[in-house]
């Protein structure tokens, strides 16, 4: 029996020629499969044996079988197909599947439904699969692979154990609660075809027994796992419950290709429900692809986080900053970690950025004593930078990172980029405070023109910087992923002492990393502790680097490359919620709140935290110098939910109301953190808000859209001539 479905649908800009119109159909041909075509893009997708069943028998092996459609029917918009299939046991299990055309776009909405009509004693669990690849896409090798927090583009600068490490291996299938959002795309760079799946509306629910390689068969997991199967053609796939290989972190990593099996139990009258939205496309880089296939699935889930009172958000983090300042024998800082949930220090050591933030933490307090009469809390803060401007230069300029306090000493530990600029940025920005106060700090801003002077006798021909460098300036690391992380400082400098040279370096730096960078689609290295990789981090400071560029240039290249970043940036951050499980006693994720806004960290793990509270003022930005308001909600989102795992209830029994924890697990052991607070959390929370307040003259979105969008353009561009400087000290642009 054949049926077809005949649509014409407006493709808009998704076409070579934008503004024409494709005909997309779904036809079912009997032992040919089900195809998806969009004769304007000349591509096909097609369903090869679209009901396959995995079979979990007595013994624990597993089986796959596979079967067609047995009839199919047209009606308006939507397709139905059904089919049945008998097990080698003799289970009897039926599918219906729904294709139906969304309108307007080039996808399909696949609505399955599963039941299990007979029940052989032998088959003890199932799994159901859903596949569809594009009839003239290339082996992997030649492909573009996207999958959230895990993949991009290709596999380089991965871990060798992470998952998409090793695209020799046939499946890539990654468990949902490992996604930000639970989607996958691949794009032919030759045909410039595009192809997504994203499994909307995902429940998400585990048990407590979810844990191990398995096989686990339960049907209270409601999660899938979503990915590639590789063989002639790669296949975009979905597998109900979650089966993860043939890389997975379930029971530790390994080299060895593993599989932790989930399935449901098999008996009669067990079902299974899931929807599916197939997307193809004609993209122009893989960049273009990235952002079309996120926004689709993002405006399919849109995230509305409670409302939080950013005020209160803010006194918490500042009465966090004043309750753990301690003064270690002549040294003043914060302690490197706090224990949760009793609030006891853990470890006393001090780095200037990163995650210590010694520094940028200092500045919140010089700010609000300043903003407060609080002579003594501005104090606290300024002695911290003062300790710092005076005694972390080394004899040859390179600023060391790390002090030890008993006994008192620098720890011998290389100079990282990221970190000594992050301590540096601080500098100047205390020093800014300060200025704008009239209270003069020029021993600060020396040290900021000396660290500023290093990095320009030391940049390479080509721009670039290295990774790191040891105390007397040699490098130890020579790979030049970080080069991104200079760029602010240096603009921001430059508008501080009017000196070109810093901004020439910054131009310099960003015209390297404009290629590699940005038109590499490689955001690599941003965090100092995972050697390397593709990262979270290096999105957010090469965003904030291209933004501080095109401030200072108001070159438009500045600005694409900031918006990639912001949306490579954006797709490391969860927008669904994944449910904890109840029963678990070690879960110390709050009860009642959503994992949107949580994030994963680097490549080679599944840590999440909350590292996106610091983006809302960039994204805001974004917004106002684009017009695009998606940027505004990811700003208003990020403001909101990122402070779930703070105690501003008061009922999580921590002694402050703005400490959190560090990060925790989303996938198998949901829920379970560290339980310990590091400076860099509240500086976070606290950089936006001090941002927003002084730029927009309120710390929430809403209150400052009061204003009206022309009064915030207006202010958005006055803070990007000078970079929030003293007026008159702005950048030398056409000195």
């Amino acid at each position: 029996m054949r049926g077809c479905l005949y649509l014409a649908v407006a493709l808009q800009a998704m076409l070579i020629v934008p503004g024409s119109a494709a005909e997309l159909t779904v036809e079912w041909h009997d032992g040919q499969g089900l195809t998806i075509n969009a004769k304007s893009l000349d591509a096909t997708l097609t369903v090869e044996s679209p009901f396959s069943v995995q079979i979990l028998d007595a013994s624990k092996r597993t089986t796959w079988h596979r079967s067609d459609y047995d009839e199919t029917t047209a009606a308006g918009d939507v397709l139905s197909c059904r089919g049945r299939l008998r097990t080698t046991n003799g289970s009897l299990l039926e599918v219906t599947d729904m294709y139906t055309v969304v309108r307007g776009t080039p996808s399909v909405l696949v609505s399955r439904d599963v039941r299990v009509l007979e029940a052989a004693g032998a088959d003890v669990g199932f799994a159901t699969q859903f596949a569809v690849k594009e009839s003239a896409s290339a082996q992997l090798v030649d492909q573009e692979l996207f999958l959230p927090g895990h993949v991009y583009r290709d596999n380089h600068n991965v871990p060798p154990l992470a998952i998409g490490a090793d695209f020799d291996h046939d499946t890539i299938l990654v468990r949902e609660d490992r996604l930000p959002l639970p989607c996958v795309a691949i794009r032919n760079p030759e045909t410039r075809v595009a192809i997504s799946l994203t499994h909307v509306k995902p429940d998400g629910g585990s048990v407590l027994g979810d844990r191990g390689l398995g096989p686990v068969v339960d049907d209270r997991m409601l999660f899938g796992s979503i990915g590639i199967r590789r063989t002639k053609q790669p296949s975009l796939a979905f597998v109900f419950p979650g089966c993860e290989g043939e890389r997975t972190y379930v029971s530790g990593r390994s080299e060895a290709p593993r599989w932790a099996m989930r399935c449901h139990p098999l008996r009669q009258g067990a079902a299974q429900h899931y929807e599916l939205l197939v997307a193809l496309r004609r993209s122009g880089s893989f960049g273009d692809t990235v952002a079309r296939v996120w926004r689709e699935a993002y405006e399919r889930f849109r995230p509305r986080p409670p409302r939080i009172d950013q005020h209160d958000v803010y006194q918490a983090g500042i009465d966090v900053l004043r309750k753990y300042w301690s003064d270690y024998d002549g040294v003043p800082g914060f302690p490197f970690s706090v224990n949760l949930p009793d609030g006891s220090v853990k470890n006393v050591s001090l780095q200037m950025g990163f995650v210590g933030q010694q520094i940028p933490a200092a500045v919140h307090l010089v700010r609000y004593g300043l903003a407060n009469n609080r002579s003594e809390v501005e104090q606290r803060g300024g002695s911290i930078i003062d300790f710092w401007t005076r005694y972390s230069a080394s004899e040859q300029g390179v600023l060391r990172t790390w002090h030890d306090v008993r006994p008192s000493r620098w720890r011998k530990y290389g100079t990282f980029l990221r970190i000594a600029c992050d301590g540096a940025t601080g500098v100047l920005r205390g020093w800014n405070v300060m200025h704008q106060r009239g209270k003069s700090r020029p021993a600060w801003l020396a040290f900021c023109e000396a660290w500023g002077d290093w990095l320009v006798a030391h940049q390479n021909p080509d721009g670039s910087f290295y990774r790191q460098y040891d105390f007397s300036g040699a490098p130890m690391q020579t790979t030049r992923s970080s080069t991104t992380h200079p760029i602010r400082f240096l603009v921001d400098l430059s508008s501080a002492t009017g000196k070109d040279s810093y901004r020439d370096a910054a131009i310099r730096a960003g015209n390297h990393c404009l290629k590699t960078v940005h038109e590499d689609y490689t955001y690599v290295g941003g965090t100092p502790d995972n050697h390397d990789v593709v990262d979270k981090e290096a999105g957010m400071i090469a965003c904030d680097a291209f933004l501080a560029l095109y401030d200072a240039t108001h070159e438009m290249r500045w600005l694409r490359a900031a918006e990639q970043a912001a949306t490579f940036t954006e797709t490391w951050t969860y927008c669904w919620n994944v449910p904890m499980v109840g029963e678990d006693a070690a879960c110390t994720f709050p009860k009642g709140k959503s994992t949107v806004g949580m994030s994963l960290i680097a490549t080679g793990h599944s840590g999440a935290d909350s590292g996106m509270a610091s983006m809302p003022f960039a994204y805001l930005r974004l917004y106002l110098y684009t017009g695009d308001r998606h940027y505004r909600d990811v700003a208003d989102t990020l403001l909101h939910s990122t402070r779930q795992l703070q105690d501003l209830e008061g009922r999580l029994g921590y002694p402050s109301r703005g400490l959190q924890t560090e990060a925790m697990r989303l996938a198998v052991e949901r829920g379970h953190s560290v339980n310990v607070w590091l400076p860099w959390l509240t500086v976070a929370t606290l950089d936006p808000l001090s941002d927003l307040q002084e730029v927009f003259g309120a710390m929430d979105i809403e209150e400052i859209e009061n204003l009206g969008i022309h009064e915030m353009k207006r202010r958005n561009a006055e803070y990007g001539k000078t970079r929030g400087f003293k007026a008159g000290s702005g950048p030398s642009v056409g000195r």
